[in-house]
């Protein structure tokens, strides 16, 4: 039987990943009609088109509108864009094992390890967007890296650009990925021949020229697009120099050995007798670009005092990780029995994954507080409804609850104060909602009557028979029209 679960895995890896993330659909569809921190975000920037948002790019947005055109403003729209970009993380590692190693097993393995990392089995799963798009644009790149340097068409170097153009308008940082690949490359005599050529400038030239319009944005934007990340980065700062890149480096050092360790403890115990210490051209580009990444960061946190380092920002420099471990396999000698062993594990925990996320909602009341997944935003738009209001423009306290609520009410204008250069309209109705702090104060400027008396209402959370969501709105009427 386990031999059978295997043999599938392992020669049939793209079916079974592909249905894995048709899965994690099904059930986000079936157990949550709510939206997370980052995804309500997506829901109040794609009502417009913008060349840039906040202190992220926008391509995420982007391809969140186009998604939203085809399926409507739904999670089934949110659920499959998240997906198909981790389904495409899961693809581009396994083909580009295949097209180094020519080896189905290896290439296999080394995609299915994902499974191994929290951050990318679960952590991407629950509640990230930009970082999943960087991973996925990072495991084009180098697909089509490697694809390059096999084929030594133009075509390759065509699509070098266009999967850096994706990552930068994905998050910033991707400037260090492709930086991080370049050096790596320079390292190795016959790969720097094969890809610092004239035809490089085709590559330079496509990310150029798709990154141009948002460039030209950020430059107009710069304190809005950086101020957010640098707050972030300095979370832990206490003012002394020496003290603050301390903190800096070791939470460098705890973040990679906690992003991959999971991965290691089980590669160790099973596969630590086939380890091979011999280097091939592909491997040395990735352990490089691996070193490459870690120093390059540890001079950021040199020069700019960085006190805080987030595992989730590791992503696109050790997914890659796997892959390098079982390049470095002599995957002949393993038998069949550690063999399952690893995959029975992976799955267990893929599993684990797939359990959890619908019974951490369902059991809300064994928790200390309730998830987001557990808000009772549907019943707070029946409410809403039922005072006679059913569209218009709707201030809201912060991102999480306008958001949410415009997956109920689809035909409505949503703004925050919370959500910067934002493009809105006045209408004849005018809705405010919010928990603790009322922020009409952001539409003072407007002449706006009262049309009914604050409601106030303490909505049970989903599932949820301990905990009531205490929440206000009001109703007000534009006569500027």
């Amino acid at each position: 039987m386990l031999n059978r679960v295997s043999d599938f895995v392992l020669n049939r890896f793209p079916l079974f990943i592909f249905c894995y993330f048709v899965l994690q659909i099904l059930i986000r569809v079936i157990t949550t009609n709510g939206v997370e921190i980052d995804e309500s975000e997506q829901m109040m920037l794609s009502q417009y088109f913008s060349l840039g948002y906040n202190a992220q790019p926008p391509l995420y947005t982007w391809v969140q509108r186009i998604f939203f055109n085809i399926f409507g403003e739904n999670i089934f729209a949110i659920s499959s864009l998240k997906n198909f970009l981790l389904f495409s993380t899961y693809i581009f590692t396994y083909k580009t094992g295949l097209l180094i190693t020519k080896n189905k097993k290896v290439s296999a393995l080394s995609a299915f390890s994902l499974f191994f990392l929290p951050q990318i089995v679960w952590e991407a799963q629950i509640d990230q967007i930009h970082t999943v798009l960087l991973t996925t644009s990072t495991a084009a790149l180098f697909y089509f890296y490697f694809y390059t340097l096999k084929k030594q068409n133009l075509t390759g170097f065509i699509l070098i650009g266009l999967a850096s153009a994706c990552g930068v308008l994905a998050k910033y940082n991707f400037v260090l990925v492709a930086l991080a690949l370049m050096v790596a490359t320079l390292f190795v005599a016959d790969y720097r021949k094969k890809i610092f050529t004239k035809k490089l400038i085709v590559s330079v030239s496509v990310t150029t020229l798709l990154v141009l319009p948002h460039l030209l944005w950020f430059l107009s934007n710069k304190d809005l697009a950086t101020l957010e990340t640098m707050q972030r980065m300095s979370l832990d700062q206490n003012g002394s120099y020496f003290t603050d890149i301390l903190h800096g480096i070791v939470e460098l050092i705890i973040s990679y050995l906690a992003f991959v360790i999971p991965f290691l403890i089980f590669y160790i115990a099973l596969f630590r007798n086939s380890f091979i210490q011999k280097f091939n051209r592909p491997s040395k580009v990735l352990a490089n670009y691996i070193l490459i990444s870690f120093i390059s960061i540890f001079v950021i946190i040199l020069i700019m005092q960085v006190t805080n380092i987030k595992e989730r920002w590791l992503q696109p420099y050790l997914y890659i990780a796997p892959l390098l471990a079982f390049m470095l396999t002599d995957i002949k000698s393993i038998s069949q029995k550690k063999i399952n062993v690893f995959i029975s594990t992976g799955l267990f925990f893929c599993s684990i994954v797939i359990l959890m996320i619908p019974l951490r909602v369902m059991f809300v009341d064994m928790g200390k507080k309730p998830h987001r997944a557990n808000y009772p935003f549907e019943q707070l738009s029946e409410e809403i409804k039922s005072i006679g209001f059913d569209k218009g423009l709707i201030l809201t306290e912060d991102k999480f609850i306008g958001g949410n609520l415009k997956l109920f009410l689809n035909d409505s204008t949503i703004i925050s104060p919370s959500i910067p250069l934002q493009k809105f309209k006045p209408e004849e109705k005018v809705l405010i909602v919010w928990q603790t702090r009322n922020p009409i104060n952001f539409l003072k400027g407007l002449n706006l009557k009262e049309s009914s008396g604050v409601v106030q209402k303490d909505i049970p959370f989903r599932y949820s028979k301990k905990f009531t969501y205490d929440i206000s709105f009001q109703v007000y009427t534009y006569d500027g029209l």
